[in-house]
């Protein structure tokens, strides 16, 4: 079993941030499909593992969500579509921004933002853990 850091020191959220690449990069060139959104292929590259890693680092119990990726994408359901609203979203040739919510044991309700490029059937993702409202 991994020992996951739980602290908010910046060696231990860089720790947990390379331990997510490191779990994740074999998912690279691969995809999923996700039944929330027609069953659409849902790509792991780099950007999304980077992307992933850098807002799940942040804390310890959205680094266990990122784990935990493929299982959050295969169950989640739609929450909604908003258009672009970063200026690093739109140079990467993202339309639009779909969030997805799943339920993970031992984590709850996690977070998926999923970026759809126009004219490609692949989507790119993020998932963090959601925080209480």
């Amino acid at each position: 079993m991994i020992k996951i850091p739980k602290g908010t020191s910046k060696e231990e959220v860089y720790e947990r941030r390379t331990m997510i690449i490191e779990n994740l990069q074999h998912l690279i060139g691969t995809a999923i499909r996700c039944k929330a959104l027609k069953n659409q292929l849902v790509h792991f590259d780099f950007y999304s593992i980077d992307e992933t890693a850098t807002h799940a680092s942040k804390r310890y119990e959205s680094t266990l969500a990122a784990l935990k990726v493929t299982k959050a994408i295969s169950n989640a359901k739609f929450v909604g579509i908003s258009e672009t609203h970063s200026k690093r979203q739109i140079k990467r040739g993202f339309t639009e921004m779909i969030e997805l919510s799943a339920e993970l044991n031992g984590i709850g309700i996690v977070k998926i933002v999923v970026g759809n490029k126009k004219n490609q059937q692949l989507l790119h993702y993020c998932i963090t853990k959601k925080i209480a409202e």
